[in-house]
């Protein structure tokens, strides 16, 4: 299948990435390079929720991290520590 993605950020280009990995063909279309969108330089969260999580949730956040960590040799990519700080007065997310 012919498929067009537009977006040369990291979502454009991770979903083109698949796309064509899995056989189809492929062509992003974008209005700068790569390393002229905000993904350049943007950094990103992922963490499982908090209370009661689906086991469809944790599933898919550990295969993200897979992939995430497969990425790791790629230059730019890094993993770094933080913190999610949540006042103890804010109640847990209903689930």
């Amino acid at each position: 299948m012919r498929i067009t993605v537009a977006g040369g950020g990291v979502v454009g280009l991770s979903c083109a990435y698949r796309l064509a990995e899995a056989g189809h063909s492929v062509t992003v279309v974008t209005a700068g390079k790569p390393a002229e969108t905000t993904s350049a330089v943007a950094g990103g969260l992922i963490y499982p929720p908090v209370a009661r999580p689906d086991e469809r949730v944790v599933r898919w956040t550990e295969t993200t991290v897979g992939v995430y960590r497969s990425l790791l040799a790629a230059p730019g990519i890094r993993f770094l520590p933080g913190w999610i700080r949540v006042p103890s007065a804010v109640p847990n997310p209903p689930g």
